[in-house]
C-alpha cells in the first residue's frame, strides 16, 4: 500500500513538472492574467462550495489551499511533524516567518501551485483540467486556517479578496462530525501569542492550561472569525459575505464578480446546492443534513453548546441560528446583509 502511494506520488510530480507547471506558466505569462483573486474562511464554512461555484461562474483556474501545501513542504525540509488543522501561522512584521512570506509572494503573483493536486478539479477530465489551465480567465486562490494572515495580506497586497463568515456554532458542529478517523479527545496545551492575549485578554485562563480538544476547536474558530474583522486593512480590497446568505439568496453568487472587477468574465450564472462538491472526502453537498444554518443542534451536546455560546459572546459574536449578526467591543453592530451588494463593511 506504501509503495502504490509513493509511486503514485512520484508520477504526479513528474507530470507536474513536464506537463502542468509549464502549461500554468506559459498561460499565465500570454493570456496577462489579472491579479489571481482568493477566497478565504475557516475549514468547514463553506469555501469549497462556493470556489467550485465561482471556477464555472467565471472559467476559472484554482490554486488549492496553498497554505497548507507550504506547510506540508517546508516541515518536511525542517524534519518537524506536521502540525494539520493546528497550523495558523500570523505574521506581523517583515521578520516574521520570512520564508512563508515569499512564498505567499509568489501565490498572491500567480506562481504555479506547487503540486498537481492543487491545481486539479476533480470534477473534470483530465483534457478538461489542462484546458482550463490554458484558457482560464484568472486564478482563484483558496485559503483555509489561513484566517489569521488576512490583516497581514490586507496591508501588502491588492488582490482582492473574499471572506467567508459562518455561524461559528455550524462551523464547529462540521469540524466535530467531519474530523479525520485518527483524531483523538484527548486533552492538549492551549497556546496563544501574545497579541492575541493582548486581544482577548478573556483567553488568559486557559493560557498554558489542558483543555479539551473540542473547547480548543471552539476558541480556534472565534479566532479565525473576528481577527480579519477587527483589521481596517482588509477592508479596501477585501469583502465579507456570509455563507448562510449564500444558502438563502444564491443570487449573491453573481454580486462577487462586481466586487472582483471580474464581471465581464462571468460565463454562467447557475448556482446549485443540491450538487454534491467534487473535491471534498465527505463527496456532500451544502444541505446535506437539514438547513445548513442549523444544522449544529443534530451534533453539539448542550454541555458544549453553552461553553461556545460564552465563548461567543466573549468575542461578541452574535449568531446562534439564524443569518449572523456581529458584535465589535459589544458597541456597534454589523450585519451580514449589509456586507456585499449593501455597502461594505465598515467598524
Amino acid at each position: 500500500m506504501t509503495s502504490t502511494f509513493s509511486l503514485k506520488q512520484s508520477t504526479a510530480h513528474v507530470l507536474h513538472q513536464i506537463i502542468t507547471k509549464p502549461l500554468w506558466i506559459n498561460s499565465t505569462s500570454k493570456a496577462k492574467l489579472p491579479q489571481p483573486v482568493f477566497i478565504s474562511g475557516p475549514p468547514r464554512s463553506g469555501t469549497t462550495w462556493i470556489l467550485e461555484t465561482l471556477e464555472t461562474m467565471l472559467n476559472a483556474r484554482r490554486h488549492w489551499e496553498p497554505i497548507k501545501g507550504f506547510e506540508q513542504d517546508f516541515f518536511k525540509t525542517q524534519d518537524k511533524p506536521l502540525r494539520g488543522g493546528g497550523y495558523r501561522p500570523q505574521i506581523f512584521n517583515a521578520t516574521d516567518l520570512p520564508e512563508l512570506q515569499s512564498f505567499i509572494h509568489d501565490v498572491m503573483n500567480d506562481g504555479c501551485p506547487t503540486h498537481i493536486a492543487r491545481l486539479k478539479n476533480p470534477n473534470l477530465s483530465p483534457f478538461a483540467n489542462l484546458t482550463r489551465l490554458s484558457n482560464a480567465n484568472v486564478t482563484i486562490v483558496k485559503f483555509t486556517a489561513s484566517q489569521r494572515l488576512i490583516p497581514w495580506l490586507g496591508s501588502q497586497f491588492e488582490n482582492r479578496g473574499l471572506n467567508i463568515l459562518r455561524n461559528p456554532i455550524a462551523t464547529i458542529s462540521s469540524q466535530i462530525k467531519n474530523r479525520p478517523p485518527n483524531y483523538k479527545d484527548n486533552l492538549s496545551i492551549a497556546r496563544f501569542n501574545e497579541q492575541t492575549l493582548s486581544r482577548y485578554s478573556f483567553l488568559k485562563p486557559f493560557y498554558n492550561k489542558e483543555i479539551s480538544r473540542e473547547l480548543r476547536l471552539a476558541i480556534n474558530v472565534c479566532i479565525d472569525f473576528c481577527i480579519p474583522l477587527h483589521d481596517q486593512n482588509t477592508y479596501e480590497h477585501h469583502a465579507y459575505l456570509a455563507y448562510e446568505d449564500l444558502i438563502d439568496r444564491p443570487e449573491l453568487f453573481t454580486v462577487i464578480p462586481n466586487f472582483w472587477t471580474l464581471s465581464d468574465h462571468v460565463q454562467n450564472i447557475q448556482v446549485d446546492s443540491t450538487k454534491p462538491s467534487s473535491t471534498t472526502k465527505a463527496g456532500s453537498n451544502v444541505l446535506v443534513g437539514g438547513d445548513p444554518r442549523l444544522s449544529w443542534k443534530k451534533t453539539i451536546s448542550d454541555e458544549l453548546l453553552f461553553t461556545i455560546r460564552e465563548l461567543m459572546d466573549n468575542f461578541g459574536i452574535d449568531c446562534y441560528s439564524e443569518a449572523p449578526e456581529f458584535h465589535h467591543d459589544k458597541a456597534s453592530i454589523l450585519q451580514s446583509r449589509k456586507i456585499i451588494g449593501y455597502g461594505n463593511l465598515s467598524i
